[in-house]
């Protein structure tokens, strides 16, 4: 059709479009475009009409997170989203809400278990964190010491010639 459209002033308006989007979908792509700084528009609420359309208010400025982390587990969440309005309206075709197809359900037991193995690499950087923390001050308090041992090899070595080691 778009190839047929010659001269647009002697045709109908056709519209050529054809964009599909669950409410999550379109809130993960405002978000990853916010993010980027491609658009300066954060999506602030969305609301749900008749069948599969829904209406999306959208507001100047970019999405701000608390942190990296914050980020993430939201992006997590409207992918989740996705899968969960795909599932949704999957059963509306099926005529049947409660029956999901089992790849979708698949797909949201490996978003658990990411999301959980994501969270576990979070704990454990926050611990290593805490471990080389405690390894410079540990270091740090050993100096002196290091130092005092250092000053006494002389006198080390002297006991240990007398000593018949050496």
């Amino acid at each position: 059709m778009f190839d047929a459209q010659i001269d647009p002033s002697e045709a109908p308006y056709v519209d050529f479009h054809a964009w599909f989007f669950t409410p999550a979908s379109f809130e993960l792509i405002a978000l990853e475009l916010g993010v980027l700084g491609v658009i300066d528009f954060h999506l602030v609420e969305r609301f749900p009409t008749e069948g599969p359309e829904f209406f999306a208010v959208l507001r100047r400025g970019r999405p701000h997170f608390a942190s990296d982390a914050s980020l993430q587990q939201r992006r997590l969440a409207l992918l989740k989203g996705t899968l969960m309005d795909t599932r949704e309206q999957i059963g509306l075709l099926l005529d049947n809400r409660n029956d999901a197809p089992p790849l979708i359900e698949g797909f949201i037991r490996r978003l658990d278990e990411e999301t959980v193995l994501i969270r576990r690499l979070h704990e454990q950087t926050a611990h290593l964190r805490d471990i080389a923390e405690v390894a410079a001050w540990t270091r740090k308090l050993l100096r002196p010491l290091r130092a005092g041992w250092l000053l006494l090899l002389p006198i080390r070595r002297s006991i240990a010639r007398l000593r018949g080691r050496v």
